[in-house]
């Protein structure tokens, strides 16, 4: 059977695999699998499956941490058909302690930022933050960008990140 973390981290280019969200989406992947259900027609599939939605998991939980409860619920609700009936309630349980683990430490590894977990600074209309990733060496994303000029060109003092 083929191992898709190896496989994947074969192909992988260095930068990559520095990366928290890479590290911590795999981390996230090893924990859930055990119990994992092979699909007679392609053994691989469902740990494939398994590994793209443990990456979206660990993508959507850095970029809005507080969710971190319906996180773990989306995470469960999508890969529950993976794996028997009779290991699910175990598989709940190990859902929410590997999403709390992985919320855990990405808070942990940007502690030291001043922008928090990949969030752009501005408002959105509905004056809520906006969750989007901000653009590098700015602190807004693609949509807020104008702001930052608009804060230069006023005089105000902007904390480039």
């Amino acid at each position: 059977m083929c191992d898709p973390i190896a496989h994947r981290e074969r192909i992988s280019d260095n930068s990559e695999s520095e990366s928290p969200v890479y590290e911590l989406s795999r981390e996230l992947f090893r924990s859930i699998r055990p119990g994992l259900v092979p699909d007679r027609r392609d053994p691989a599939r469902p740990a494939r499956t398994l590994l793209g939605l443990c990456e979206d998991a660990v993508q959507r939980i850095a970029q809005t941490p507080a969710a971190r409860r319906r996180h773990a619920m989306r995470l469960f609700t999508q890969v529950r058909s993976l794996f028997p009936p009779s290991e699910q309630l175990q598989l709940a349980t190990r859902i929410e302690v590997a999403v709390a683990d992985v919320h855990d430490r990405l808070v942990e590894h940007t502690a030291g930022r001043s922008g928090g977990l990949l969030r752009c600074a501005a408002t959105t209309r509905r004056h809520t933050p906006c969750m989007r990733e901000p653009v590098p060496g700015i602190r807004y994303c693609p949509s807020h960008r104008h702001l930052d000029a608009t804060e230069a060109g006023q005089g105000l003092h902007v904390h480039r990140v």
